[in-house]
């Protein structure tokens, strides 16, 4: 299995022009992005009712709010010098049918997947009282990204914690907050449990 992720992730890369080192920087400017419109969003008020505390900040989990505009993400990030085909590449940025570049992520609670201390993909809930569109919105697989890869919330375990695994990624967060420093909570990306 690790040998067969080893090829699929090196055949992702094989068909990108970009580096690591470079994709890195876009997902790390979407980060910090979306971490900075997290106060006095919708989506500050549902952690801290989901969670029953303030999370904005924590380098845990680096939450976050990607806000409704259409191309409010996209337009930053290329204000500060990243092509579109870097947006597409890391996923942050997405095109319509027409041909026009928008925001993957719009009007979600976000959750960075993090990997090696990288930030390689993003978890975006919909509005609680939204019904359009899934629930849950994953990055696209990509050269940083396979979803089938990765457990959210692994870049958390030590070899003095233990892994539970849940659902989704906001139980993964509750778990963790609620183990102490035991237990760390993780979740497949894309997989339903039952």
């Amino acid at each position: 299995l690790q040998l067969a992720q080893a090829f699929a992730a090196a055949d992702r890369w094989a068909e990108t022009p970009h580096t690591l080192e470079r994709l890195a920087q876009v997902t790390a400017a979407t980060t910090a992005f979306f971490e900075q419109r997290l106060p006095g969003s919708w989506s500050q008020t549902h952690y801290h009712e989901r969670f029953g505390t303030d999370l904005a900040g924590d380098p845990r989990f680096r939450l976050g709010h990607a806000p409704a505009g259409w191309t409010t993400l996209t337009s930053h990030l290329r204000r500060q010098g990243f092509t579109t085909e870097e947006l597409l590449a890391a996923g942050v940025s997405t095109a319509t049918r027409t041909g026009n570049i928008i925001d993957r992520f719009r009007n979600r609670a976000i959750m960075p997947i993090i990997h090696d201390g990288i930030v390689v993909g993003f978890v975006g809930r919909r509005h609680p009282d939204n019904t359009d569109g899934p629930k849950y919105l994953n990055s696209p697989t990509g050269p940083l990204f396979a979803k089938r890869e990765l457990l959210y919330g692994h870049h958390l375990l030590t070899d003095t914690t233990t892994p539970v695994i849940v659902e989704g990624p906001a139980d993964a967060i509750a778990v963790t907050l609620a183990g102490d420093g035991h237990y760390i909570g993780v979740a497949p990306l894309g997989t339903a449990l039952t």
